[in-house]
């Protein structure tokens, strides 16, 4: 009987050493070097054709998700998210990494950091290339449009003294060529290809619709555009004057005014540190005419006004202008 019992006492032993070096071998399975990472771009892969405007949703497979302890996703070296949970997705249908939904045309390198549980990182790459619209061979792919677009070069070198601006609309690219230094100027409007699209006098707009992108040349203000910081963005507030007082319950009309509203890319009115609205277009004017528009600015109860404009100029720089008005 004794012997009975000391033999089971030995299998239980024995058995609970055999599972609790399984164990231990799994576990440290993760710490050696043995972690399956290898992964793989799902999407894009080839099969796909991107245009300017159009998102791209980027897959990350791996053979053996387990081993994965997250992955961070880079497009031209910039940052896109940090992915913890499989499947390993960036700019879904659902929304977000807004980077990868306004890749301008031409190759893009995505990069993938592979972090395994072993402790070890991997990366992955992969180039994905954007079309512009509207065809026209290679004319709309271009980093540099000065240099990398004939039709812009020519019109550079022959008119050293026009501005170059780039903007967008419905997802296409557009050229603003207008020439410095003078107080009346026509405005010439280009598509990439460089097709004319119309001309207007400074103070027109023939191609409404469009919003900013770049300043790529801007010989008034010594050159260099974004890249040169010159932007002449120098504005004051027109309406009201510094220190005006108003009457109790009455509308105050805001309207600043600026030396090259060409330079602007727009402005923002704040009133005591409450935003009252973004103005893209020139002339710069809040609470205009009758209506409920920029309330904060009708009606207005006793009391002293700070007014702050936020301005951004085309050279991607910010100001501020203040005004304090009252109302008795």
């Amino acid at each position: 009987m004794k012997k009975l019992v000391f033999l089971t006492f030995a299998f239980i032993v024995a058995l609970s050493n055999i599972i609790s070096a399984k164990v231990s071998a799994e576990a440290l399975n993760y710490g050696s070097t043995n972690c399956h990472w290898y992964s793989q771009f799902k999407y894009p892969n080839g099969s796909q054709t991107f245009y300017y405007g159009d998102p791209v949703y980027v897959r990350v497979h791996p053979q053996k998700n387990q081993h994965i302890n997250y992955m961070i996703l880079y497009c031209d070296n910039q940052y896109i998210r940090k992915e913890s949970s499989y499947p390993y997705e960036w700019c879904k249908s659902s929304g977000g990494d807004n980077y990868l939904r306004t890749l301008s045309p031409g190759w893009h390198e995505l990069k993938c950091k592979i972090y395994d549980k072993c402790g070890k990182c991997h990366i992955i790459k992969y180039k994905v290339y954007i079309k512009a619209k509207g065809g026209g061979g290679n004319a709309c792919y271009f980093n540099n449009p000065c240099y990398d677009l004939p039709w812009l070069k020519q019109i550079k070198q022959q008119h050293p003294d026009w501005a170059i601006y780039q903007y967008k609309k419905n997802g296409q690219p557009y050229f603003k060529i207008f020439k410095c230094g003078v107080s009346h100027y026509d405005v010439y409007w280009y598509d990439c290809h460089g097709k004319l699209i119309c001309k207007c006098s400074n103070g027109s707009n023939c191609f409404p619709g469009c919003s900013f992108v770049k300043c790529w040349y801007n010989p008034c203000q010594g050159g260099g555009g974004n890249q040169g910081g010159n932007c002449n963005w120098d504005s004051w507030f027109k309406y009201p004057q510094n220190g005006k007082y108003f009457n109790h319950g009455c509308d105050v009309y805001v309207r600043v005014e600026c030396k090259k509203h060409h330079d602007i890319a727009y402005m923002e009115l704040y009133c005591n540190g409450q935003k009252i609205r973004k103005e893209s277009m020139y002339p710069y004017e809040w609470c205009k005419g009758n209506g409920n528009s920029d309330y904060l600015l009708r009606n207005m109860k006793k009391g002293q006004y700070n007014l702050v404009c936020v301005i951004v100029d085309k050279c991607g720089h910010k100001h501020e202008k203040k005004c304090t008005f009252y109302v008795s």
